[in-house]
């Protein structure tokens, strides 16, 4: 039911997220998911989209923006899904720009990108 969407700086593997920011598990994670702790393995992967790319609805499609000095989420993160993505030729769209969590000093650019995507695509 979703044709389209756009996401900024998501992480896409909780596992790596942790790794790179030990602090989430215990401040974030394990405080907004249910059961957590008796259910690391499961609920994380559950909320990873690098593990059922496959499942997302082949009629959709999804930009993903990235900041590549983003200290929040690696930057790898999005490369990683769109490796994914490639390899079910899913139809989405990465693009990076030089720039933190908050793409600070793209704020107008990425206001053009997002209209431009959302009318491409909900206008076919």
């Amino acid at each position: 039911k979703i044709k389209t969407a756009i996401v900024g700086n998501g992480p896409t593997d909780l596992f790596g997220l942790i790794s790179d920011r030990p602090e989430m598990e215990s401040k974030v994670i394990a405080e907004c998911v249910p059961n957590y702790l008796d259910n690391k393995e499961s609920e994380l992967k559950k909320r990873s989209v690098i593990y059922w790319t496959d499942e997302l609805d082949k009629n959709s499609s999804l930009l993903i923006l990235c900041g590549t000095n983003d200290k929040r989420v690696n930057p790898t993160q999005a490369d990683k899904v769109a490796d994914k993505l490639t390899e079910i030729e899913y139809d989405f769209e990465l693009r990076k720009f030089e720039t933190n969590h908050s793409f600070s000093d793209y704020r107008m650019e990425l206001n053009e990108l997002v209209i431009k995507w959302f009318n491409k695509r909900l206008k076919k």
